[in-house]
């Protein structure tokens, strides 16, 4: 399932349990998480940063909620290729261990970390609670609370999400 992660001692993200992409077990939560991590970019205030133009279109039409189809396969791919990440067309778990640097290799963040800095601008006052936008699926509200509850983590006591 996915779920909730402290990365750098305590900065809280939301990671994978699998990757999402072609060839890749496209576990209905993990997808969600990514669909709506790529939809927050239709919401990302354009003066922290210029996206490619053929990413803001395959964004623009993304559906919020929604199982692998070949809409987020692209918008995968076109961020892999704006980027200039490798370009295995998935977006992969941020493992344990490597994840203390958020990155894969000496220049390249884990593309799941930077679906959650996108998730941290575009819903300010919500993040980590995504649940809470009217936008996310049943998927992300399973997710939300196995993290949540089960760990009893709080805002209270990780100040620092």
């Amino acid at each position: 399932m996915a779920h909730g992660q402290l990365a750098l001692g305590e900065m809280f993200f939301w990671n994978l349990s699998s990757d999402v992409g072609i060839d890749s077990p496209n576990k209905p939560d993990d997808l969600e998480l990514v669909r709506f991590g790529y939809c927050c970019y239709q919401l990302w205030p354009q003066e922290f940063m210029a996206f490619d133009e053929d990413l803001k279109a395959a964004v623009r039409d993304l559906r919020w909620q929604g199982g692998y189809d070949k809409d987020l396969q692209s918008v995968i791919d076109i961020d892999q290729k704006q980027f200039n990440v490798r370009r295995d067309r998935r977006v992969s778990v941020a493992k344990s261990g490597i994840a203390k640097n958020l990155s894969y290799s000496k220049n390249q963040v884990w593309t799941i970390w930077a679906l959650n800095t996108v998730m941290r601008f575009a819903l300010p006052g919500l993040y980590p609670s995504i649940d809470m936008d009217s936008r996310s699926g049943p998927q992300i509200t399973e997710t939300v609370r196995y993290s949540f509850v089960s760990r009893s983590w709080s805002a209270e006591t990780n100040p620092n999400w």
